[in-house]
């Protein structure tokens, strides 16, 4: 408040032109100044009580508040600032949302001696019905500086809390309104009655809890009353270490789950969290599971199911050791299948469901995980999405194949497939996988290359890797970081005398990359050989 705004200096002509601004402002309606104030840092906001008396009473009441230390110089000033802006506040104006983010000590004596203060401001939120918290303190607390009011509002909605340490939960616990919860880097000191009343507030749908790599794993102990809830909806739980699933799951509603970095351990109670039986949307996300016999994921009304697998993140060891598990999937009515990263496990897709798509993008082979069949694994994945109707691969898929005369026997025809995109690396036209797959996709009527596509320079007795007429239903192929090198030509070249039905070719360039200049005129790829009679060329600039 003491930095304002002034206007010393300003020609006669700038003075009126602020002067005009500032009527039209104020003869907006206050809700809108409201709506304007509102996405103003609250230390802009209070820059505005200069500009008008109207401005100032708008400003007492706004209703989303944001105060964030490192937005402050000095810490005094942060401290102050907050002091007299909620000092101002009118109480009886409810407040949506309130962030604050801030240290408890101080740098120079390192004790808690702002603990009560920052209660205070705490208080007056509550007093305010905030309905929306955001409370973020940086340095790891192990003292009680949350008043018992913040667990006993009847009008928080969505509480988001990074505390970094033991959080000790006054009881009694009322929470009634309150459906979002975030909770990143909270101990629990076990399964006592306060937490069980905060982790099963009576409207809670949606609960993330995370913690970060570097903390010591030990200490993540997650109350069981977690995996009982008949109103949860979405979980998202972010946990290097042992997750240890009770033996009753309850879990009625859940239609979202995220795991990332847990490790599983139970053969008896992880299919039940897998499988709850209103489980629409199911992510692994780096998650390790050699403890495990199998994996079972069953959840009737699955729909979309991902699972991403990167050795060096999380708590997957680049010397880990695989007895080859595998995972299988009942789920009938699945939409959308992803697999990123090694594929050191047998994905079982019971069934082949009508997915309507698949990404399967494996990263190259990691040294030190390990000795497990590559190829075989891949086929067994291919074979479990033939029905898919988009699907999406990796230039590993099919490098991976690179030997053999058919390496791709054994798989059926993707007879649904409408659209084939190579999303990550180069591929090479003469690889056979290539060619064996796209004799399995009877109805492709899109192909498209993500990170190009080329052919090595023709040696003697070269044949093309393509027969003539070989897609007849093609109608669209786009290639990306075209750079009109002569082994892209020779690629394009074969696409174009292998479509019969071919409409648009769409050749995207980088803006940094330099071509020769007919290769962005049009007219130079419509007098290349083609069996199209009606494709049609473009040539565009990429955007990332």
């Amino acid at each position: 408040m003491d930095e304002l705004l002034t206007s010393r200096g300003k020609s006669n002509d700038d003075a009126d032109e602020e002067m005009s601004d500032h009527s039209q402002l104020c003869d907006l309606p206050d809700e809108t100044l409201h709506q304007i104030l509102s996405f103003l840092p609250a230390k802009d906001a209070v820059g505005m009580i200069m500009v008008s008396k109207q401005w100032e009473s708008l400003w007492r009441s706004l209703p989303k508040l944001e105060f964030h230390e490192k937005q402050f110089h000095q810490r005094e000033l942060f401290l102050n600032f907050v002091d007299r802006t909620l000092h101002l506040r009118d109480l009886n104006s409810s407040i949506q949302k309130f962030s604050l983010s801030c240290k408890v000590r101080c740098d120079s004596c390192r004790v808690c001696c702002n603990a009560s203060r920052i209660a205070k401001w705490i208080t007056v939120a509550i007093k305010c019905g905030v309905q929306e918290f955001h409370l973020s303190l940086e340095d790891k607390v192990h003292l009680q500086v949350l008043p018992s009011c913040i667990f006993r509002s009847e009008t928080l909605r969505k509480f988001h809390l990074n505390w970094s340490g033991i959080l000790r939960i006054p009881s009694p616990v009322h929470l009634p309104s309150l459906k979002d919860l975030t909770l990143m880097e909270v101990e629990f000191t076990g399964d006592d009655e306060s937490t069980r009343k905060l982790l099963s507030s009576p409207s809670l749908e949606r609960l993330s809890i995370h913690y970060s790599s570097g903390n010591n794993q030990s200490l993540h102990v997650l109350p069981s009353c977690i995996f009982w809830s008949e109103t949860l909806k979405k979980f998202h739980l972010k946990m290097p270490g042992n997750l240890r699933v009770p033996s009753q799951v309850h879990l009625p509603s859940l239609k979202d789950l995220t795991l990332e970095g847990v490790d599983f351990i139970d053969d008896a109670s992880t299919p039940k969290l897998l499988s709850s039986p209103s489980l629409e949307r199911l992510s692994l996300r780096n998650c390790n599971w050699n403890h495990l016999k199998a994996i079972i994921v069953a959840p009737p009304l699955l729909r979309d199911f991902s699972i991403h697998y990167l050795p060096g993140s999380s708590n997957i060891g680049a010397d880990a050791h695989f007895h080859d598990p595998a995972i299988v999937i009942y789920a009938q009515d699945l939409l959308q299948f992803c697999y990123v990263g090694v594929l050191p496990n047998r994905v079982v897709l019971s069934g082949s469901p009508l997915l309507d798509e698949a990404e399967l993008c494996l990263t190259d082979f990691a040294p030190g995980l390990g000795d497990f069949d590559v190829c075989g694994h891949v086929h067994n994945l291919l074979s479990g999405v033939f029905r898919v109707k988009k699907l999406i691969l990796s230039s590993t898929m099919i490098q991976d194949f690179n030997t053999g005369k058919d390496p791709l026997g054994g798989i059926p025809l993707f007879i649904n497939l409408t659209m084939l995109k190579f999303a990550k690396g180069c591929i090479f036209l003469e690889w056979k996988p290539f060619a064996s797959l796209l004799g399995r996709c009877p109805a492709l009527k899109t192909l498209e290359f993500y990170e190009g596509c080329k052919l090595h320079m023709k040696p003697e007795g070269y044949q093309d890797p393509l027969p003539r007429l070989f897609l007849p239903f093609l109608e669209n192929i786009t290639i990306r970081q075209f750079t009109g090198e002569d082994g892209e030509l020779l690629a394009l070249g074969i696409l174009l005398r292998s479509t019969l039905a071919l409409e648009e070719v769409i050749l995207s360039y980088d803006r940094n990359v330099l071509m020769k200049r007919e290769l962005l005129d049009e007219n130079y790829f419509s007098k290349l050989p083609r069996a199209s009679a009606i494709c049609k060329f473009r040539i565009k600039p990429q955007f990332r």
